[in-house]
């Protein structure tokens, strides 16, 4: 996306706003400053005149309060012996909690915060925790949350599960709200705070008017922080329902749409067709929103693949279906191979397959050539690849490697290259014995079979181009 006269560009979606940084629960790194969103990064990247906001929907799952008061009071103590303002409402203590000290000693933990609402309506307020806890609305108590049972502590704590709330208020009214709760004393200890508004009307008649008469579209989408838990399985790898209706009506008057996937998984991506582009930044850390501006104005290129397979029905993924049997026993047998050979053995076509990505030029493989080098058991593959497009880049060389007998290949080396505009590089990737070994069930061992080895290079675990040798061992 290139700045210039003229040009318009719209982003639009929740995570262009409130993006989803990294993984939940014990992944949660609070960052110390507010990151900035992508929306905001895109406007400094391209100049806020060219670039129009609008959210399309709500956020989805529970949104923490910016800051909140942390008072840590000691068992039994009426006073807290600590004070801390934290810029999040949400939080997981392993080892010492301020003012209490280890997760063992119990004691109590209050946050106190004050809301100020942005929209009329009824909005949710929630509470959960390692303890039993109350949660008061100026002064008022709203809703009291039960210790979770012992043997689903840690459960709770992966899941951040809370209890809620209704609370009407009016647009611009401030009230007090204050989590108490006396800490069951454990392993680990958690207290979750956080709410839900509801969506202001009239959001997505408003990314649709902006996209329509944008240039460009950036539509943000993806998980929220409650997707990206642990101990919750999700039923299937679709956006959520209004994310999907806003994609379609952006897409239906403005093709010109490139889709970012703020997730951490596949994602049913049935609509791509649909769009102009499809970038997978997965999640971003604290510096999404300025990295995601670098790569869409192209100072970066979006260089990275795919470490997973998109299939086109939830029902191609290896496992879908299965479940623990009647005494509690998974038949991995039913779930392998996973991965590029589930899909290779079963004949089904990914929609974006494993090592697969573009960047900002294009890319074709030579001829390939493999010799034995000094150190026993090593070979050496070396390919040599071409720029064909208009500017520099680079691309990903993967070997994949069939043994004899089996039916899928393995990835088994893989290197970067760089190279400018119609230039060539070569690439070597060197593979050792344990690129030949597979596990040998009678012998309980690793060994190599004897006889051919089958290797492909490629670009992607289904590139049609793919080169093909053959190793003797």
């Amino acid at each position: 996306l290139r700045p210039g006269p003229g040009r318009t560009v719209a982003v639009i979606g929740p995570n262009a706003l409130t993006p989803c940084l990294q993984g939940g629960t014990f992944a949660k790194v609070t960052p110390s400053t507010p990151p900035v969103s992508a929306a905001q990064a895109i406007a400094d990247a391209l100049g806020a005149e060219q670039v129009s906001v609008a959210a399309g929907c709500a956020p989805g799952g529970l949104l923490p309060f910016a800051e909140v008061v942390l008072e840590g009071f000691p068992a039994g103590a009426q006073e807290p012996r600590a004070r801390e303002v934290r810029p999040t409402s949400t939080f997981v203590w392993f080892g010492d909690i301020p003012g209490i000290g280890g997760p063992g000693l119990g004691g109590r933990v209050r946050l106190r915060t004050e809301f100020v609402a942005a929209v009329d309506g009824t909005h949710e307020l929630h509470l959960g925790g390692t303890g039993n806890g109350t949660l008061t609305v100026d002064g008022r108590r709203v809703l009291d949350w039960r210790a979770p049972d012992p043997a689903d502590v840690m459960g709770v704590v992966a899941r951040a599960d809370t209890m809620g709330t209704r609370v009407d208020l009016v647009r611009g009214q401030r009230v007090r709200i204050v989590g108490d709760v006396h800490l069951v004393p454990g392993r680990v200890q958690s207290v979750t705070l956080g709410y839900r508004s509801p969506a202001p009307p009239g959001l997505l008649d408003e990314a649709v008017a902006v996209a329509r008469a944008a240039g460009t579209v950036v539509l943000v989408v993806g998980d929220d922080r409650k997707a990206s838990r642990e101990s919750a399985d999700r039923d299937g790898t679709a956006l959520r329902p209004e994310q999907l209706e806003l994609l379609h009506a952006v897409t239906a008057v403005n093709p010109r749409t490139v889709v970012v996937l703020n997730a951490a998984h596949q994602v049913d991506t049935s609509w791509a067709e649909r769009t102009a582009a499809v970038l997978v930044p997965f999640y971003g850390g604290e510096e999404f929103g300025p990295a995601l501006a670098e790569v869409l104005t192209g100072r970066r290129e979006p260089s990275g693949r795919l470490p997973l397979t998109f299939a086109r029905s939830d029902a191609d993924y290896p496992g879908a279906g299965v479940s623990l049997d009647e005494d509690l026993v998974l038949d991995y047998g039913r779930v392998e191979p996973a991965g590029p050979g589930h899909f290779a053995r079963h004949g089904l076509v990914p929609a974006f397959a494993f090592g697969a990505g573009l960047g900002y030029t294009r890319w074709r493989l030579g001829a390939v050539h493999v010799r034995d080098v000094p150190d026993p058991g090593e070979v050496e593959v070396r390919c040599e690849v071409h720029n064909t497009g208009e500017r520099a880049g680079s691309d990903v060389v993967q070997v994949y490697a069939r043994a004899p007998g089996e039916d899928h290949d393995r990835l088994v080396g893989f290197r970067r290259a760089h190279a400018g505009a119609g230039a060539s590089a070569d690439v070597v990737v060197r593979l050792g014995d344990r690129a030949f070994r597979r596990w040998d069930t009678a012998r309980g061992s690793w060994v190599v079979p004897a006889g051919v080895h089958h290797l492909r290079v490629a670009r992607s675990a289904t590139d049609p181009l793919a080169q093909h040798v053959e190793v003797l061992r």
